[in-house]
């Protein structure tokens, strides 16, 4: 078989993942069922094959930054949060991001005003608002689904794809350290693992641990497999036909917009409501009448446990319960149903 095929700047990756683990720094449901990977409810795995990027692309996925920030209007906590891409962008070769992102600017304002608070629990309360709106980095992937259960007809399909993975910090971490190794953990080096060739399958592992009174997700487990060939040729040339375009992912609003959304979230103006300038927020001293009512609420078990069922069908499209609740096209359908 033969493959049009460019390798990975393994030397590009190796630098990112010195970068992302060295731990010294701090559209409709059935569109969004057909273009994501759907995850386990529960735990379990899903067997994956990362995809190539085009030729001249120096990563094979895309990174973006994310704030969630909520709606207090809305009564039910499990649609309240929302989710809003960072318009700071990565200086490139660092771990390090520059920009003129308004949530960003308030984010550092809370932490500054900690630092002055007058008591612990005004520290503690500035800084519980703070990590509210922390931004987040996400990662989208190009793959294919070795396996998948379709989620209208119940019938299991192969090699169903290109569609997008999207991940966290941590498995980001993991894809990038398994690529070029590391001596210090004792993991060999993979090398190329989109070869269509030589690559690797990904067995993202779900495990559920909990951590007080909540449960979260946790892919620690998430290891690649064997080398083996992606598929045939022609799948090959028809997967790369198709990929999705990773970098349009990250739709940017204007600061305009974020002060709005920044507003409704710390209770100041109703969804909707008339806008005043941009640096009154990052300027004023105060945060509101009442600090903790900008804390992040995050549904407790027994909330997580009484879902509606048409959530728990389709929740397995994120990796956690804030990408579930905070993404506004799949909120938006789901109030639909």
């Amino acid at each position: 078989m033969s493959f049009d095929y460019e390798p990975l700047d393994i030397s590009a990756i190796a630098h990112e993942s010195q970068l992302i683990n060295d731990d010294s720094g701090s559209t409709g449901k059935s569109k969004y069922l057909e273009t994501y990977v759907r995850l386990p409810q529960e735990e379990g795995f899903v067997l994956v094959r990362f995809l190539p990027g085009k030729k001249g692309q120096k990563f094979f996925w895309a990174e973006t930054r994310t704030h969630s920030l909520t709606n207090p209007s809305i009564a039910d906590p499990m649609f309240r949060r929302r989710t809003f891409h960072c318009r700071n962008t990565r200086i490139e070769g660092t771990k390090k991001y520059s920009g003129d992102c308004i949530i960003c600017k308030y984010y550092q304002k809370l932490w500054r005003d900690s630092d002055a608070a007058r008591s612990e629990k005004e520290k503690e309360e500035l800084q519980s608002a703070a990590r509210a709106i922390k931004p987040t980095e996400r990662y989208y992937y190009n793959c294919i689904v070795r396996s998948e259960k379709d989620f209208n007809s119940g019938e299991t399909k192969k090699n169903v794809g290109p569609k997008i993975y999207s991940c966290g910090v941590q498995v980001y971490g993991k894809i990038v350290r398994s690529i070029t190794g590391d001596e210090k953990l004792g993991e060999p080096r993979l090398g190329d693992v989109t070869h269509p060739k030589t690559g690797r399958d990904f067995r993202i592992v779900k495990k559920i641990k909990a951590s007080g009174n909540r449960d979260f997700p946790n892919y620690d487990l998430s290891k690649f497999e064997e080398s083996s060939v992606v598929g045939t040729a022609d799948e090959f040339r028809q997967w790369m036909d198709n990929l999705h375009d990773l970098q349009s992912l990250r739709v940017i609003k204007s600061n305009e917009e974020l002060t709005t959304a920044l507003k409704v979230h710390l209770g100041q103006i109703r969804e909707g409501g008339d806008d005043d300038s941009l640096s009154e927020i990052v300027n004023n001293s105060k945060i509101s009448s009442n600090v903790k009512d900008h804390v992040a609420e995050r549904p407790a078990k027994q909330e997580v446990a009484s879902k509606p069922a048409k959530v728990e069908a389709i929740e397995g499209n994120m990796d956690d319960l804030a990408d579930l609740v905070g993404n506004d096209d799949f909120m938006k359908e789901l109030s639909g149903l």
